[in-house]
């Protein structure tokens, strides 16, 4: 889908050297990376919340 809407981004051909092609698509992965650990770390729960929501139910589910 982005190729299609912004292919001028992904014309790695046009830049006619291999190295410089790996080290334009190796940064632009970086990039996509960066963005999306810091989407992903920002939506995980906390320790606080693992324990409420998995461990106190399951202790309250095996409990003799």
């Amino acid at each position: 889908m982005e190729a299609k809407e912004r292919p001028w981004d992904f014309r790695w051909s046009d830049l006619k050297e291999d190295h410089l092609i790996a080290d334009d698509v190796l940064a632009k992965m970086q990039q996509r990376s960066r963005e999306f650990l810091a989407d992903a770390h920002s939506s995980m729960l906390g320790d606080k919340e693992i324990y409420e929501f998995v461990y106190e139910p399951y202790l309250r589910d095996h409990s003799a």
